[in-house]
């Protein structure tokens, strides 16, 4: 159904737009006189937690929600995802993100453990320079 419609042997003067049980349709054409049993056709939800064009494929467990529902052609999960987990289908684990108290693994070439980053607690240059300033003034 490539390069539809292409009025093959020049008697396809209707279109339509076919779902191949895919999440792609295409369009196609084909004589007036065929006739079709549905003017449109949609295909029912999967059962449960299923997805797939048979509905035979199994949503993440991932997938938030109760019943870690999916779309129906591409397991997209519709509630988001459980914590811990990330992606449309969420099956990529959240990376912990490194906090200023967490101790580096780094090593110095000398062997010496790196210096500890300071944590956002410790006030800035700018900082130390304005409570100075107002020190000052306080006097």
């Amino acid at each position: 159904m490539d390069n539809q419609p292409d009025d093959y042997e020049g008697n396809e003067d209707c279109v339509a737009f076919r779902n191949l049980r895919s999440n792609i349709a295409k369009w196609n054409d084909a004589r007036c006189s065929k006739r079709y049993k549905f003017v449109c056709e949609v295909f029912p939800d999967c059962p449960g937690n299923t997805f797939g064009g048979r509905c035979t494929d199994v949503c993440n467990q991932n997938c938030g929600g109760a019943n870690n529902t999916c779309k129906r052609f591409d397991g997209f999960c519709i509630n988001g995802c459980d914590v811990g987990f990330q992606g449309n289908t969420c099956e990529a684990p959240v990376k912990k993100a490194k906090t200023n108290d967490e101790p580096s693994k780094k090593v110095k070439a000398s062997g010496a453990p790196a210096k500890k980053a300071e944590t956002s607690d410790a006030p800035t240059k700018r900082q130390r320079q304005v409570m100075h300033q107002q020190k000052g003034r306080d006097k």
